[in-house]
């Protein structure tokens, strides 16, 4: 039949004001996916857990269905990692069990399905409004139910190795293989991961959490205490680097002494470009009223300050503005007032952190006061140091819309 004629038989998608979802530009390229009901879904999930049989029928042999969710061309699984994703389908860990499924979202919808071919028990949650909040909360109730059905799975005893074996993993893991590129920047800071080792026993910890055991299952592969089987893995890189690698995740081992260089950089300049705004609650209100009472000691050379302000103010709403209004993804991908103005804002941060550069060079030829030019010395600078930061991640004058 015609489109339209295939449309009326297909749910309508809502937005998280219960509105019907427009047809809009989706981020997720090359991405599939599959229009179904919740019966044909649970048919699948029966199918799957018959390990691809209908009733007496065999649809999937048993040499290919072995290999779904057993990535093969990944570094990890060429270390021996033999969980991740392959076929549309991936592996997790839930209270010492494992799942296979998958998940996903397209304007006005959300979906997820899993299955335990150890317990065999599958459920699918099917939902036509892209309210994520609800969705969590149905998705946690569904996963404790299950969870309340599986029978717990001893994980496999830990390896012996020595400490001195151990050694060789020990250091600072850098994240190589952000999700999304826009968190990149994001990523590079705070989402490394420490390796270390206290009695014997080898650790992992992220950024300003709480470290993590890894039970050893062979010389380089790992798990956490609850996983059923081996979820870590260390191994060389093709040009001699160590890496560490979950089944979503890939790190490599560099000096963290460039990780606190960054951390230092990036964050003191936020602090100094914070204080500005801080700053600026006093210093103006002192210049309007000096001015208006025709003072003499109030400050010279003024854009020295005003400059650099603006581009501070300037970046806080764009990206305040981005925050503000709780975009999903779906909609990040779209001309949206508040994409626009955090193109805009960019530009205007990188064009007056330039300029202020200038001004506060040129304060050295005014009369003003040395602790006021040395303030906006170090508050253009902190700007236009940012500016690199953000513009070598491709974030100055960034078109979210046409990403």
């Amino acid at each position: 039949g015609s489109s339209e004629e295939c449309r009326r038989h297909l749910a309508v998608g809502y937005n998280r004001d219960n509105q019907p979802f427009p047809n809009w530009y989706d981020y997720d390229e090359p991405a599939g996916a599959m229009n179904s009901s919740i019966r044909e879904m649970a048919l699948f999930i029966q199918f799957m857990l018959n390990r691809g049989a209908v009733g007496q029928v065999r649809i999937i042999s048993d040499d290919l269905f072995d290999k779904i969710g057993k990535p093969t061309t990944t570094l990890a699984v060429k270390a021996g990692l033999e969980s991740g994703y392959s076929f549309g389908i991936g592996t997790k860990y839930r209270s010492g069990a494992k799942w296979y499924g998958h998940g996903g979202a397209v304007p006005g919808f959300l979906a997820e399905y899993a299955y335990n071919l150890d317990q065999g028990l599958g459920f699918v949650v099917l939902q036509n409004s892209f309210d994520l909040s609800f969705y969590d909360d149905v998705f946690s109730r569904v996963w404790r139910c299950m969870n309340s059905l599986v029978d717990s799975v001893a994980p496999p005893p830990p390896a012996s190795l020595l400490a001195r074996k151990l050694e060789k993993y020990y250091g600072y893991y850098e994240p190589r293989s952000p999700r999304m590129q826009l968190a990149g920047s994001v990523e590079i800071l705070m989402g490394g991961v420490t390796i270390l080792c206290e009695n014997d026993t080898l650790y992992s910890q992220g950024f300003m959490d709480t470290k993590q055991p890894l039970i050893p299952v062979s010389r380089n592969l790992f798990r956490r205490p609850t996983d059923p089987e081996a979820s870590r893995v260390f191994f060389n890189t093709p040009d001699g680097r160590m890496a560490f690698a979950s089944q979503r995740s890939y790190y490599e081992r560099t000096a963290i002494w460039r990780t606190y260089v960054y951390r230092t950089l990036v964050f003191g300049a936020l602090i100094i470009m914070m204080f500005s705004i801080a700053y600026s609650l006093f210093w103006v209100p002192v210049h309007i009223y000096k001015k208006l009472m025709r003072r003499d000691n109030r400050s010279k050379y003024l854009r020295m300050r005003v400059v650099p302000l603006l581009g501070v103010i300037s970046i806080i709403i764009g990206v305040a503005t981005v925050v503000i209004a709780d975009q999903t993804v779906l909609e990040l991908g779209q001309r949206t007032p508040a994409n626009v103005v955090f193109f805009v804002s960019t530009c205007l941060f990188a064009g007056l952190s330039v300029l202020s550069l200038f001004t506060s060079y040129r304060s050295f030829f005014r009369p003003v006061k040395k602790i006021a030019r040395w303030y906006a010395v170090v508050l253009s600078v902190a700007c236009f140091g940012m500016t690199l930061y953000l513009g070598s991640w491709g974030l100055i004058g960034l078109k979210l819309w046409t990403y």
